[in-house]
């Protein structure tokens, strides 16, 4: 009889565990109103297309020249007959600033200066961008780091980043629109922005989504050299992480950084850009890389067009991989990728003993 008892409670015990896990994720998901995981719609692109990442340096706070220049590279893009082409992150602003206060004159809205000055060409053209842009809500004026996608037709979806950075924390509220897939004449696009890449989550919930292509913006940087190693401690660059996304998802990777240095001429600080911008195929195999580049100082506008021809359709997760990975986004919230300036860790979201645990985050909550 107290075995039996004992061996009810157990199993009662258990269950318990297990509903509360359950509950725990569905309202952390709830919270969040993320989009439901569900199949992707089939691409209507079934032929070759041709990508592009393209190196652009902007003028840091020059937001009309910036934008006029972006123009220009936009038409010469086209020009070599490329269907889809990525821009890196703040590429009407510049990256390098101190506050909110110090952007603001530089932010765009969405629509807003360069989607008006990019549209007519896409028109024109038949192109596909996205572009990274510091962006400013119309409704709340915060200031988000945003990749926003266009095509013939007008505005097709925008991003807000949440893998938020040091940096990207003191300018930068975290993104609001989770991880969006976007169907195009070209096939399914998914955007990220440079520092996403340094959770897995991102990426995968793209490819859950039905992503064939991620379209990847970047600055990635470097210190400068000779900084002193106590001030160095948080040097990454981000584009030594893209060809994970490819071979761990199976999508295609379009991913654009810039080269060059910026300078912050108010506090005189400094980051340099590596180059190296890359497109991957679905296996993790590299089809074209621009040059990793030392320090200096280049003109603003386009650096470089980087480009191959791929079939989008061979690209995404396919059953029953998709079905094996479905139910991983509740193990997934966005309190579990935030940090502050210490040391980074991958933030991962698991069930332990009917609990759930964010690893490596200051954010834990446990039973049992």
């Amino acid at each position: 009889m107290l075995r039996e008892h004992c061996g009810e409670s157990l199993m009662s015990w258990r269950s318990s565990a297990i509903a509360l896990a359950v509950a725990l994720a569905a309202a952390l998901a709830a919270m969040t109103s993320w989009p439901t995981v569900s199949a992707a719609q089939p691409s209507r692109a079934q032929g070759p297309v041709k990508v592009a990442a393209v190196g652009f340096v902007p003028a840091w706070g020059d937001l009309d020249g910036n934008i006029a220049r972006l123009a220009q590279a936009v038409e010469k893009v086209s020009q070599d007959n490329v269907d889809y082409a990525v821009f890196p992150e703040t590429s009407v602003s510049g990256y390098l600033f101190s506050g909110p206060r110090q952007i603001a004159p530089f932010l765009d809205t969405i629509p807003g200066r360069t989607t008006a000055a990019l549209l007519p060409i896409l028109a024109r053209t038949g192109l596909h961008v996205s572009v990274g842009i510091a962006e400013r809500d119309a409704a709340t004026g915060l200031a988000y780091n945003t990749a926003v996608l266009m095509g013939p037709r007008g505005i097709i979806g925008k991003y807000r980043k949440n893998g938020l950075n040091p940096q990207d924390q003191k300018v930068f509220a975290p993104g609001t629109t989770g991880v969006e897939v976007f169907d195009t004449p070209l096939g399914r696009i998914g955007l990220l922005i440079c520092y996403d890449d340094t959770y897995w989550q991102y990426a995968r919930l793209a490819a859950l989504r039905g992503a064939q292509i991620i379209g990847w913006h970047s600055v990635s940087d470097r210190v400068m050299p000779g900084t002193p190693p106590g001030e160095a401690t948080g040097n990454h660059s981000t584009v030594a992480n893209v060809q994970y996304m490819s071979a761990q998802n199976g999508v295609w990777v379009v991913g654009a950084t810039r080269s060059g240095i910026e300078t912050n001429p108010i506090t005189g600080g400094k980051l340099y850009y590596n180059g190296g911008s890359s497109i991957w195929s679905p296996r993790g195999v590299k089809l074209v890389q621009a040059p990793v580049v030392p320090p200096e100082t280049l003109p603003p506008g386009l650096a470089g067009i980087y480009s191959t021809t791929i079939v989008p359709a061979e690209g995404g997760l396919r059953p029953p991989g998709r079905q094996v990975l479905q139910g991983t986004e509740l193990l997934v919230s966005p309190q579990c990728a935030r940090h502050d300036q210490r040391p980074i860790y991958s933030h991962t979201a698991t069930f332990i003993a009917g609990a759930l645990r964010c690893e490596g985050s200051q954010y834990r909550s446990t039973r049992g």
